[in-house]
């Protein structure tokens, strides 16, 4: 089948290319074979678990949402590349690979041992060395993970405000254990409401879209609705219904 889109002769590839070029969520690695489908098994089995967690996981609140943010650093650093165009079929650089094992690690960590260092006092935490590093090796990834789907303004603000918390006095395995351990840090409601509900939501969505239920429920709502006054604006607000 030919790949031309247009009488100009642009290419399904062009379009890619330009794609990639200016939006930052055409930028991904190009996972094919085997590798392609280990990563859709991973992706089956994240969304399993965010399932799971939401109606009927009854765990540690610190043991969900550290094993979410793992799942979402191991995702995210297969997916999306260190800069716009540094992308190779079914490739993937080593230095990508160590960073998304042990920034997925500390988080991982942090679930397997949450009911212990919740149970150990503050001041035994922020004399180990131990807890410090893996607070700082798993932020550090996030904050590079950020920078890639997101972009670096956001990450501009999240620095200004951390310049000024080291300005307050507060050392550096205070800071860790606010920023990674504590409920006032990554740990917080943003992630909680993302797992619980948002995750599920966009899953729900996508199950939707690929069984094709939603062009059910729009091919209904345009035929109840499409041909009467403000036709558009009632098919949207019916199929969304």
């Amino acid at each position: 089948m030919s790949q031309e889109i247009n009488p100009g002769n642009t290419t399904m590839q062009d379009v890619s290319d330009v794609m990639k070029k200016y939006d930052r969520e055409s930028n991904v690695r190009v996972w094919e074979g085997k590798p392609k489908l280990v990563i859709n098994a991973l992706m089956i089995l994240f969304s399993l678990f965010c399932i799971y967690a939401t109606l009927f996981g009854n765990f540690l609140e610190q043991m969900r949402l550290s094993t979410f943010v793992g799942m979402v650093i191991l995702i995210g650093y297969l997916n999306f590349p260190i800069r716009k165009g540094h992308v190779k079929v079914n490739s993937m650089p080593w230095y990508d690979v160590i960073i998304m094992i042990v920034g997925a690690g500390a988080f991982f960590f942090y679930a397997i041992n949450a009911k212990g260092i919740l149970n150990t006092r503050l001041k035994v935490i922020l004399s180990t060395p131990q807890y410090t590093v893996i607070a700082v090796l798993g932020l550090l990834a996030l904050v590079e993970l950020c920078r890639r789907c997101v972009g670096l303004p956001i990450l501009v603000v999240a620095a200004f405000f951390l310049i000024y918390t080291f300005t307050t006095g507060k050392g550096l395995p205070r800071v860790c254990y606010e920023l990674f351990y504590s409920e006032n840090g990554v740990l917080t409601t943003p992630i909680n409401v993302c797992s619980k509900y948002i995750v599920v939501f966009i899953i729900f969505g996508a199950f939707l879209e690929r069984t094709g239920i939603s062009e059910f429920f729009i091919s209904c709502a345009n035929y109840v609705a499409g041909a009467s006054a403000g036709g558009p604006a009632k098919v949207a607000v019916i199929s969304s219904a």
